[in-house]
């Protein structure tokens, strides 16, 4: 007598779901790459120049937040 079995998974592969993870991680480091490099080159600008984009100094961590991660 044969038997024969059919086996599913009910969702993703561990490696699948590993892969997922990693992309998320990838895509998280270079958001965060981007606002470093957001933050470096607004603090390169004079405050007069700072000023023109209408914020100053103190505020540039929160502008390259906002531009980064919204």
């Amino acid at each position: 007598m044969a038997h024969a079995s059919d086996i599913r998974t009910s969702g993703p592969s561990i490696l699948d779901r590993a892969s997922d993870r990693a992309g998320g991680l990838f895509s998280r480091f270079m958001q965060y790459r981007a606002y470093r490099k957001t933050v470096a080159e607004l603090s390169n600008l004079s405050d007069h120049e700072l000023n023109d984009l209408g914020f100053g100094r103190s505020s540039i961590k929160r502008v390259a937040f906002e531009a980064t991660y919204n």
